[in-house]
């Protein structure tokens, strides 16, 4: 929709420089997913034809999204920092649990969160936004607890000789009360913050979403990945044991 005020009535510089303004909002909530894809729309479908530019050259125009501006810069530098989180949480488990194969099981409960986050957002009607992505960051350590008590108990059922199968069957069996009541209690802690505080709501939601998924579905998936990764381990070490009595 176009709206025309009427004729310009002062003349505004920049730098010196001699700018009209032209000004749009989008009639949508989810902002920071929209900056990037209207300014390539204009560049490509707009700036392109040269009736368009009053005879000016395409690099007169600029584009200023205002906060959104400081927004992409956030997304930016989380991208960056993502990796590092993510590599200094591997090297931590590693150290922890004497392998380098376990600490990648232990981390597949983040994916796992990913489900109850956007269904989280979704049903709450909240855009991807910078507290979205620092809720995501807090959600990276406090996910993968769950994942860590099953492993560690689990590993300890090992180490007495327990065999894979029955050493993760009681991790769950004494894990399972403890994990849930841990989940529900935070869950509980961040629905005052979620629902008395519009500001602070994607971030309440967020975790609660995440969290949550993340305990349903380490309960019913991760006993699977870990006996997988043991069945690989036992198997590696016997071709390691035949080729050594060669």
């Amino acid at each position: 929709e176009v709206e025309y005020t009427g004729e310009q009535v002062s003349i505004t510089r920049v730098n010196g420089k001699r700018i009209v303004e032209v000004s749009a909002n989008f009639d949508d909530d989810d902002v920071s997913a929209l900056v990037q894809a209207t300014q390539k729309e204009i560049e490509d479908n707009f700036l392109t034809n040269p009736d368009n530019l009053a005879g000016l050259d395409a690099d007169t125009i600029e584009f200023d999204f205002g906060s959104e501006t400081q927004n992409q810069e956030s997304f930016e530098s989380v991208l960056i920092a993502f990796p590092i989180l993510v590599l200094a949480m591997y090297i931590l488990l590693a150290v922890q649990f004497r392998s380098f194969f376990q600490p990648l099981l232990i981390l597949i409960a983040v994916p796992f969160s990913f489900f109850g986050v956007a269904v989280a957002l979704a049903a709450t009607n909240n855009p991807l936004s910078f507290f979205v992505m620092v809720a995501f960051f807090a959600l990276i350590g406090i996910s993968v607890n769950n994942s860590i008590l099953l492993t560690d108990y689990a590993n300890q059922n090992r180490r007495a000789g327990m065999s894979p199968r029955y050493a993760m069957a009681d991790a769950l069996k004494q894990r399972t009360r403890p994990l849930i009541t841990t989940s529900i209690t935070s869950v509980l802690a961040l629905m005052p913050l979620a629902l008395s505080d519009p500001f602070w709501e994607s971030l309440a939601f967020t975790l609660i979403g995440g969290l949550t998924a993340s305990a349903i579905l380490v309960l019913i998936s991760f006993p699977y990945y870990y006996l997988g990764l043991e069945a690989l381990r036992s198997r590696a070490s016997l071709k390691w044991q035949n080729r050594k009595s060669r």
